[in-house]
């Protein structure tokens, strides 16, 4: 997985993210897919279990403790906060104990994308991002879902408990588990430099010791090696 953001001004320079394979398929597939799945059944099931079982009783928009904005509301601090702290737990085993993924690179965590989400794996680093989640979700994925539900007319009619408020509930936690959970294990599996230099015996993933990376280059040197590279790339049509 590879993707590069530019900003373009007087002199561009651009950022990349690397990972390799193996730990792209972990994180779209192990932490990203099952992640789905599992909060669609668990979600769904206690929507099940709370709500009553009457094919004509409606749980209302927001006209009571029991409504779907409330239950939205909810949902996005548990499912969140049981995704940092669970994920981190899975994680940490994966790396330590099953090896199923390796450490990556704890550069990648310096991108303007992610650096402003707390790294670490420990317990503070862990609630400290978690909470960051909960407030970002909660600002970008709520609202987002009210305006949907009005579009809808949900605000109107409300949503039969018995199965239709289920499964909205059970997809709604879904999408939010596999936003939220890779996120979180990208920044776990980049954060383990930090975490253990023992069990990393000072090399990244590729078995590279992290002092044959140097220091982080400035934005005027990565301005020039773009230059330099320009250059020989018109050097090399010339020449052909």
């Amino acid at each position: 997985c590879h993707f590069i953001m530019s900003e373009h001004s007087k002199n561009a320079y651009k950022y990349a993210i690397s990972l390799t394979s193996k730990q792209t398929l972990y994180l779209l597939l192990v932490q990203g897919l099952l992640s789905g799945v599992f909060s669609f059944g668990i979600n769904f099931f206690l929507a099940w279990v709370f709500v009553p079982h009457n094919q004509d009783y409606i749980v209302t928009f927001s006209s009571d403790m029991n409504s779907i904005i409330t239950n939205i509301l909810l949902s996005n601090v548990i499912e969140a906060s049981l995704d940092c702290i669970f994920g981190t737990l899975l994680v940490r085993f994966d790396l330590h104990v099953t090896k199923f993924v390796k450490p990556g690179d704890p550069r990648l965590l310096t991108h303007p994308l992610v650096r402003w989400i707390p790294s670490g794996m420990g317990v503070i680093a862990t609630l400290k991002r978690t909470a960051l989640l909960i407030i970002l979700f909660a600002i970008v994925m709520d609202p987002l879902t009210f305006v949907l539900l009005y579009v809808t007319g949900v605000d109107k009619t409300g949503m039969r408990a018995e199965w239709d408020f289920c499964i909205f509930m059970g997809w709604w936690c879904a999408v939010l588990g596999m936003l939220i959970t890779p996120i979180n294990a990208f920044v776990v599996i980049c954060s383990t430099k930090t975490f253990d230099s023992e069990f990393l015996r000072d090399t990244d993933a590729f078995g590279n010791s992290y002092s044959d990376y140097g220091p982080m280059p400035s934005r005027e040197e990565d301005d020039e090696l773009d230059r330099r590279s320009l250059l020989e790339d018109d050097d090399r049509e010339e020449q052909g």
